[in-house]
């Protein structure tokens, strides 16, 4: 079930006020990893990873006593964490999506008319993302629009034998036949090729690169139709 606060300040579908003293992090925590050396000053820094991000929302909800127990389950359901991660959008941020699943637990404060408590959502996965799937089709440009490299799917439809593509400076070569018809989808996230969905990763070339924030090449396979597709990434 998709979660967006509308511009009323209302989280939707749960019908409930989001309060401006909710908790946003401007950026996820990090996991740093350094190093003492003997007899050297300071530490060696080995770099850092991202936490989970952390979203609070302070909600309030007008309810008489009465229509409390009904709506308190309402808002349970679409809460439930054994749903998995969903998506939540801000209509002051049109175009991005935060991956959020219910993490923690909730009191509820009562008013004679009211109820208050705070949502914890979690985004184990701290980047946020374009609502919309990008698309290129052919040789051209694929813009991320985000600030962080973001993975794609290239996909090269037949009939082509040994395709080549270029992206963002990197090859991307298959070694063979796809006939027409039949299609070669290569995920740089998972590092996966498949060809019509069996395992084609002894004729690819291991080459699973990123889509940079900005502006990326694409030069598409000399014959059958090459596909980018991405979504773009924000920290």
């Amino acid at each position: 079930m998709p979660f967006e606060v509308d511009s009323n300040g209302i989280l939707q579908p749960l019908g409930v006020y989001v309060l401006r003293d909710s908790r946003f992090e401007l950026l996820p925590g990090t996991r740093d990893y350094f190093e003492e050396v003997p007899g050297k000053h300071g530490e060696i820094d080995f770099g850092a990873e991202l936490k989970a991000r952390v979203l609070e929302l302070h909600c309030l909800i007008e309810v008489a006593p009465s229509d409390w127990p009904a709506k308190r389950q309402e808002i349970a359901s679409y809460l439930n964490p054994l749903l998995g991660t969903q998506t939540l959008m801000f209509a002051d941020e049109p175009g991005k999506v935060y991956h959020v699943r219910y993490s923690g637990k909730i009191d509820v404060t009562k008013y004679p008319y009211a109820r208050e408590f705070t949502i914890p959502f979690r985004m184990c996965d701290p980047f946020i993302t374009s609502s919309t799937q990008n698309q290129l089709t052919g040789s051209g440009t694929a813009v991320n629009a985000g600030n962080m490299e973001t993975p794609f799917t290239l996909t090269i439809q037949g009939a082509v034998t040994n395709p080549s593509v270029v992206v963002a400076g990197y090859t991307m070569t298959y070694t063979g036949t796809i006939n027409a018809g039949s299609a070669l989808v290569v995920d740089t996230e998972k590092m996966t090729a498949l060809l019509d969905g069996a395992n084609a990763l002894p004729n690819f070339n291991g080459v699973f690169p990123k889509l940079q924030p900005g502006n990326n090449a694409v030069t598409a396979a000399a014959s059958g139709t090459t596909i980018v597709r991405w979504y773009d990434k924000w920290i």
